[in-house]
């Protein structure tokens, strides 16, 4: 005697379903309930809930020598032996080679912002001092310069204040920090700091900055 193999019961559940959707004649009543039509079938397995998406990570209002761009499209670099800012790509490709946007001097941090980006050089061919590049992304040239700032030498650190609209960048040989109007592109103040000033970092209320001179406890500049 042939034994069938005892079949699971889903599986008997969706045999039995199929064999009610059947409307050939069989010689048979259609079982009561049936009537020859099959409606969608029904589970009784119920999906988990997906836990809820993190919160976006914050803006970032602080320069460095690598920075990536707010839609995550796309890493910038400051390759100061180059004179060139490098935009790469987001994701890597292996075989992909970065966009060389060439700088007037030598570049120290990139900040990229919503729809610009800023680069400090340390000392460029404008009569050796520092300058504050406002560049806006673009589709051939990586980024295209649509503004130069001429600030004191060896301009260095940046930030930007939380409405974006303020630039505070250090200049280290020349122990001094300036504030620029990024919508005018212009200096608005500048004040002596201990020497050597390096990084930036301007408060969530906007009215200070603190900076960390090379060698030398962190300072606070205040609006004025």
């Amino acid at each position: 005697m042939l034994t069938l193999p005892r079949l699971a019961p889903p599986l008997v559940f969706a045999i039995a379903a199929l064999a009610a959707c059947s409307t050939e004649p069989t010689g048979r009543a259609p079982s009561p309930g049936l009537e020859g039509t099959c409606g969608p079938l029904e589970t009784s397995a119920s999906s988990e809930e997906l836990p809820p998406a993190p919160p976006p990570p914050p803006p970032v209002h602080e320069g460095g020598a690598l920075a990536r761009a707010p839609g995550n499209d796309a890493l910038y670099v400051a390759d100061e032996d180059g004179r060139r800012l490098l935009r790469v790509s987001l994701p890597v490709e292996a075989r992909a080679r970065p966009l060389e946007i060439p700088m007037p001097g030598r570049p120290a941090q990139v900040l990229a912002l919503g729809k610009r980006v800023l680069a400090t050089v340390r000392s460029g061919r404008d009569a050796g001092r520092g300058l504050l590049l406002i560049l806006e992304p673009d589709a051939a040239l990586g980024l295209r310069e649509v503004a130069r700032i001429a600030l004191p030498a060896d301009a260095w650190g940046v930030a930007v204040t939380p409405d974006e609209e303020t630039a505070i960048v250090s200049s280290a040989w020349a122990h001094q920090v300036s504030a620029v109007d990024l919508a005018s592109a212009k200096v608005r103040w500048t004040v002596d700091v201990a020497r050597e000033p390096r990084a930036v970092v301007v408060r969530p209320d906007g009215d200070s900055a603190y900076v960390t001179p090379r060698g030398a406890t962190t300072g606070t500049c205040t609006r004025r």
